[in-house]
């Protein structure tokens, strides 16, 4: 049996590789060409014993569904009596059916929404109250405001998939993280990290939230990460090379657990150089590292040059002398990239973008010298002019 999970639609790219780092070892599939839906090999004993938690953990997920069900508008006929419409009705009442067993006698409500202007033919409101009607027929009673059970229906317009399932998570994982953005925050940078974002890059290390796992955050500056990764209870070490910034981010820290850290070596905030890690952190040789994530402060003029090139290549050593006799340590960095705009001018006349003034081949080999391995790469819009290169890796 498979679930459903719904994503956002803010980068359907990083949901597809969240979802599938956070779910390991179970196998994702996309439902169709559908940005938004993925499937989950899993069964119901696996989803409520280890999944759920798992998923709670994501930036980028809206919808859990299980069991659930999904199915083409291409797949329904249209030709016969009733059309589209009710004999889509009776393809998903049948279902209900089927998996009332599984399901504990309650209250219900059908819930839908719609993703890409969700499909012309399907009249949501409608469908909601015949499916509704399928559970008072067996002897559920109908609760809008607090069911004990939710069945949720999502029209993808985009592909004409509609797929459905009772709902697991309630609330999605995201909540509350516009109280946590930069400008909400006591310590303010205008280059800090939005916490989706920050999140996601968390969860594509593949840190474990158990307690034993730390992540580090070599250029830590305001605290994005590190607010993520605490909110996770995973535990960090950040550094940064300007007094200031530690401080700040030690504040803002502070204020996201609503606890003092003085004195707290196991998550702590210090300040010193990305490129001395071992140094740094010399008096607690037990941690152990098995992530680093880290956007860098400099602007785009200064990792052009010389210096900033010779700066990644030494935090990158840097951060290999700590884990080099691990295997399967993650690391996610930020570099400066064109624009989509510009990226497609400098297609047009058959150029390359750069990133730090680099071609893409010289990354990956700046990378591999310092025995990480890229795995994959994902472009973050930030506005017209500018976007981030956002860089996955694991050590070789």
């Amino acid at each position: 049996m498979s679930s459903i999970v719904i994503g956002s639609g803010w980068h359907p790219e990083l949901f597809r590789a969240e979802i599938k780092e956070l779910v390991q070892p179970f196998l994702v599939d996309r439902i169709d060409d559908s940005e938004r839906i993925i499937s989950i090999d899993a069964n119901n004993f696996d989803l409520e014993s280890s999944l759920i938690s798992k998923l709670s953990r994501s930036a980028t997920l809206d919808e859990l569904l299980s069991p659930s069900g999904w199915i083409n508008m291409a797949q329904i006929n249209s030709e016969v009596e009733g059309g589209l419409h009710l004999n889509l009705i009776e393809h998903l009442s049948n279902w209900i059916t089927a998996n009332l067993s599984l399901l504990e006698k309650g209250t219900v409500a059908v819930r839908w929404t719609s993703i890409d202007g969700g499909i012309d033919s399907i009249e949501s409101s409608t469908i909601a109250g015949e499916l509704g009607y399928v559970f008072v027929k067996n002897g559920w009673s109908v609760d809008l405001e607090n069911p004990t059970l939710e069945l949720m229906l999502v029209l993808d317009g985009s592909c004409d998939v509609v797929c459905w399932g009772i709902r697991k998570i309630r609330i999605s994982p995201r909540s509350g993280w516009k109280n946590r953005r930069a400008t909400e925050r006591p310590f303010f940078k205008p280059v800090s990290l939005d916490p989706i974002l920050a999140k996601v890059i968390v969860n594509l290390t593949g840190i474990k939230s158990d307690g034993q796992e730390y992540l580090c955050d070599p250029m830590c500056g305001t605290g994005g990460i590190l607010m993520e990764a605490a909110l996770m209870e995973i535990p960090y070490v950040g550094i940064d090379f300007d007094q200031e910034m530690v401080s700040g981010c030690i504040t803002n820290l502070e204020w996201i657990l609503g606890k003092n850290l003085e004195n707290n070596l196991s998550n702590s905030v210090r300040y010193g150089n990305a490129t001395e890690l071992s140094t740094i952190l010399e008096d607690i040789p037990d941690m152990n590292i098995t992530g680093f994530a880290f956007d860098p402060p400099y602007g785009k003029n200064s990792w052009r040059s010389e210096e900033g090139w010779d700066l990644l290549s030494s935090v990158l050593h840097s951060c290999n002398e700590l884990v080099v006799s691990k295997s399967d340590v993650g690391l996610l960095c930020l570099l400066p990239w064109p624009s989509l705009n510009k990226q497609n001018k400098n297609s047009k006349r058959g150029m390359q973008s750069t990133i730090m003034g680099r071609e893409w081949k010289e990354i990956n080999s700046l990378f591999e010298s310092s025995n990480w391995k890229i795995i994959d790469k994902y472009s973050i819009p930030v506005h017209g002019s500018m976007s981030r290169l956002l860089i996955r890796a694991t050590n070789m």
